[in-house]
């Protein structure tokens, strides 16, 4: 997905990602401990609004990678780093901030969002997570005959 979104312009810096996503063996790290953020927003968020975009740092930071995949759609936003060989170097490690979720409410009328991160470096199947959510209202309004 992310080899879509890049500008033609840009594609040349992630011609080392574009190899690994196309390499049949997995096993071999791109980035040790390859961080994805996710980041849940309370509220009412319109399910059918999907965005995906492409985050290039600014000229002169060095303090995170040189770009991000931020995929949202309804409550939820993925965020993964997209480094590059040629502007990070041999850099296996990067800071990475949570991109406040497109759309998002304000956090005043909602509960602000919960981010967190996802380890997806494995490549073993997982079931049975549990992910605990509050839910709440702010108003009960009884319909006729109800």
């Amino acid at each position: 997905m992310h080899t879509k979104l890049i500008p033609d312009e840009e594609v040349k810096n992630f011609a080392h990602l574009k190899n690994w996503v196309r390499h049949p063996d997995h096993s071999i790290p791109f980035v040790e401990g390859l961080p994805v953020l996710y980041t849940l927003q309370p509220g009412f968020m319109p399910p059918n609004k999907i965005a995906a975009f492409i985050l290039r740092r600014k000229p002169g930071a060095q303090d995170c990678a040189y770009a991000y995949l931020v995929l949202s759609y309804g409550n939820e936003t993925y965020q993964v780093m997209l480094p590059s060989a040629q502007h990070d170097g041999e850099q296996v490690s990067h800071a990475i901030y949570a991109f406040p979720t497109p759309g998002a409410m304000d956090p005043q009328t909602f509960l602000p969002p919960k981010v967190g991160r996802l380890d997806l470096t494995s490549r073993e199947k997982k079931v049975g997570d549990i992910v605990h959510i509050d839910m709440g209202y702010v108003e009960a309004v009884s319909s006729p005959g109800g």
